[in-house]
């Protein structure tokens, strides 16, 4: 087997290891969210310019797929139109893009919130997550709400063996429009002037070990407090956080990735292919359905099916 084969093997075993102590906070990006046909990023500008075209005569940009390519272009898309939106035109937007779906079932989502993971982090604005999650003890907040925000960093410390679990909702929730982090400003609001946001990541990064699902890793934000971390509280020691990465089937590539994100942000990739057909991400899925089906609740369930099945073979 290809060493890169046995690197992705090592991770992930330690991932779910972690995951069984309670040690492991899942960072949740768009791509899950897409499994729902809600915006990726870049369509959300393009869904915008596209209301804007509609409502703003004389506008003159063409923001196109390809001109979008990175985290830069994509907020400096995005503020442009929002400038040229009232407030009340942004807010109703926003609510329509990230509105709930009249199917919010989603088998990919169930089984992420049936893992072991302690807390769940989101830069989502929808809602998929707390839809998905009947059978845990969820508390969901957005960044803005600061008696949520405490309690939250109050129960860090026992968090590892309580049975409260919270989704944070980083940059804000659809239903919330203060709450939401969309455009340079609003970055700009709790990242850089004052950098809170930043100080409240770096608590939960020092804390618990990180696991992304769906997150693309192009934020500059959020991506360089990984780096500081690193740097100022590890003396540049790897760390072991984790990653689900799509990335290109090539064993040379994956080995230089993997050593980029290990060496930069302390993160090891758990590296998957897309695929053709209907489900891109069949092999994401798999790796999702593999460490719930390892979580003790769901281990116990599937052994008692099993003992049942058994038992009405044998006529018991």
């Amino acid at each position: 087997m290809p060493l890169e084969d046995d690197n992705n093997r090592i991770a992930f075993d330690r991932l779910n290891e972690l995951i069984q102590s309670g040690q492991v906070i899942a960072f949740i990006g768009s791509g899950c969210s897409m499994k729902q046909n809600y915006f990726s990023w870049k369509n959300l500008v393009l869904h915008f310019q596209n209301y804007v075209r509609a409502n703003k005569p004389g506008y003159q940009h063409n923001l196109t797929a390809a001109y979008l390519t990175d985290a830069d272009r994509l907020v400096t898309g995005i503020s442009l139109l929002r400038d040229l939106m009232t407030d009340e035109e942004y807010a109703r937007n926003v609510h329509e893009a990230f509105k709930p779906k009249e199917d919010m079932n989603c088998e990919f989502h169930k089984n992420l919130m049936a893992i072991k993971f302690r807390h769940f982090v989101t830069t989502n604005y929808d809602v998929l997550l707390e839809h998905n999650s009947p059978q845990r003890n969820i508390r969901s907040f957005p960044w803005n709400n600061q008696n949520k925000l405490q309690e939250f960093l109050r129960y860090l410390p026992q968090s590892s063996t309580g049975d409260i679990s919270y989704i944070f909702h980083l940059h804000g929730i659809y239903d919330d429009i203060s709450s939401v982090i969309l455009t340079k400003n609003e970055y700009d609001r709790v990242y850089v002037s004052p950098d809170f946001m930043a100080d409240i990541l770096s608590t939960l990064v020092l804390t618990f070990r990180i696991c992304f699902v769906g997150y693309g890793m192009g934020d500059h934000d959020i991506m360089q407090v990984f780096r500081k971390v690193r740097l100022q509280y590890f003396a540049g020691e790897l760390q072991n956080h984790f990653a689900f990465i799509s990335a290109e089937d090539d064993t040379g590539i994956r080995s230089l990735d993997r050593e980029m994100y290990r060496r930069n942000y302390g993160v090891e990739p758990i590296f998957f292919s897309e695929v053709d057909g209907d489900n891109r991400f069949e092999e994401l899925d798999n790796l999702i359905f593999r460490l719930k089906e390892a979580s003790p609740a769901n281990s116990l369930e599937a052994q008692r099916k099993i003992i049942d099945e058994n038992s009405d073979l044998m006529g018991g």
